[in-house]
């Protein structure tokens, strides 16, 4: 059983309490809001928190909570000194790809998710989370990490007693490329099939619980955007492929763009949709379709180039082609993988309201 509950002070010296635990009455919980009552969070070890009924973001607290228990993942929990729930935060976990320390403190990576992250040495906890990475790293173990407004808060051993966080519903090898088995169509076609991908963009701040696609949460979750938009292409009558950005020699990625906070984001493999484009001479060009970086369709070379930091290499895959090493999932599987960002974005939308940010300027 995992349970850790952690004393820390805020900024204003209120001490917070913070658990990171599994939830075991969740489904309990839709029944209480509709008696406008606090809700009782009970954690597996019986440990227990207040919801408050009246909050803000009680709804999306609620929301997040049901993802977790679905999947059998722990929440995050920050309450203030008397048990009120303060924040409900969606740790993720893997295995570590990549791991690089610097003056500054630890850049790292997990196998299965895009994401860079950076631990700060300034960050409270820091050496006992730089402890955790490095034994994890050391025998191939996983960690749960827990990111609290773009920062690393937390890093823990991964309890195998909690499901997988892997993307991959399918595990099968790899699929291999042909371009010959792309629908070739015109550049006009290509254009229309953006805007047409466009249309189920989240657009409100009640995204969960949708089937819309984030594309205004461009930090993660890149390759289920990019299944859901080639099985909606066939919809079109239109066989894509994939292309796929990685960091030669795990290095990282980096794109600037308006529909993050911070301004940018930092993966180590990025992957979108990529077309046959019939020229009026008769040969065919590529394209990437890629509404989370881009603003039109683009050649692959300068898709590559608006995240490339000297480091990195193209390679493409058949659209079946899930995890960026081999894997399948369905529609309904990569749906319901996708409401993680859907969350997310929710939760970006109440702290810094809905994306793209003027202060950053404008994407490609």
């Amino acid at each position: 059983m995992m349970l850790f509950i952690y004393i820390w002070f805020d900024k204003n010296q209120n001490m917070m309490n913070t658990i990171l635990s599994k939830i075991s009455n969740y489904k309990l919980l839709a029944g209480e809001e509709a008696s406008g009552k606090p809700a009782i969070l009970k954690f597996d070890d019986h440990n227990t928190a207040v919801l408050p009924a009246n909050h803000p973001y009680a709804g999306l607290w609620r929301e997040t909570i049901a993802y977790l228990c679905e999947n059998n993942r722990p929440a995050y929990v920050i309450t203030d000194d008397n048990g009120l729930v303060e924040k409900v935060l969606m740790p993720v976990g893997g295995t570590i790809y990549a791991l690089h320390h610097n003056s500054e403190g630890t850049v790292f990576s997990l196998s299965d998710r895009p994401e860079v992250y950076n631990l700060e040495r300034t960050q409270q906890g820091f050496d006992g989370m730089l402890a955790v990475l490095n034994n994890a790293k050391e025998h191939d173990t996983r960690i749960l990490i827990t990111v609290s407004d773009g920062g690393v808060i937390d890093i823990c051993p991964l309890e195998e007693s909690y499901g997988s966080m892997l993307s991959g519903e399918n595990p099968e090898g790899p699929v291999p490329f042909d371009i010959k088995v792309l629908t070739p169509i015109s550049l006009e076609r290509t254009n229309s099939l953006f805007k047409e991908m466009l249309l189920p963009n989240c657009t409100t701040t009640h995204s969960s619980g949708t089937s819309c696609i984030p594309f205004r949460v461009p930090s993660g979750g890149c390759w289920i955007r990019a299944h859901i938009m080639c099985y909606l292409m066939q919809d079109y009558d239109i066989v894509p492929g994939k292309i796929w950005c990685f960091s030669r020699n795990k290095t990282t990625l980096k794109a600037w763009t308006d529909n993050d906070w911070n301004c940018c984001v930092s993966w180590q493999f990025h992957v979108a949709p990529i077309v046959r484009v019939r020229q009026p001479d008769g040969t065919d060009t590529l394209m990437v379709i890629d509404p989370s970086l881009c603003s039109r369709p683009v050649s692959p070379e300068s898709w590559q180039q608006l995240m490339d930091r000297g480091g990195s290499e193209l390679l493409y895959s058949g659209w079946q082609q899930y995890d960026r090493f081999s894997g399948r999932a369905t529609l309904e599987q990569a749906q319901k993988a996708m409401n993680e960002s859907r969350i997310l974005l929710d939760t970006t939308c109440k702290d810094h309201g809905m994306p793209p940010y003027q202060k950053c300027g404008r994407n490609a």
